[in-house]
């Protein structure tokens, strides 16, 4: 897991799906994250990301 620079999602690059990956998709908030991710470890690394920035809320996933 890393962090990077704020951008827009304008600016995310086109998707393509591969055999490892079939969709990419944005997160804003930490409720309901396990019913979006497929690993655990993800969720709670997302969860982490929220609680320290003091965000709460649905994930509100959208994929991208």
């Amino acid at each position: 897991f890393g962090l990077a620079a704020p951008i827009t999602v304008d600016t995310l690059a086109p998707f393509a799906s591969d055999s490892e990956t079939s969709e990419r998709g944005l997160v804003y908030g930490p409720d309901g994250l396990d019913d979006v991710f497929a690993f655990s470890l993800h969720a709670e690394a997302a969860r982490r990301f929220f609680a320290t920035r003091g965000i709460t809320g649905p994930h509100d996933f959208a994929a991208r």
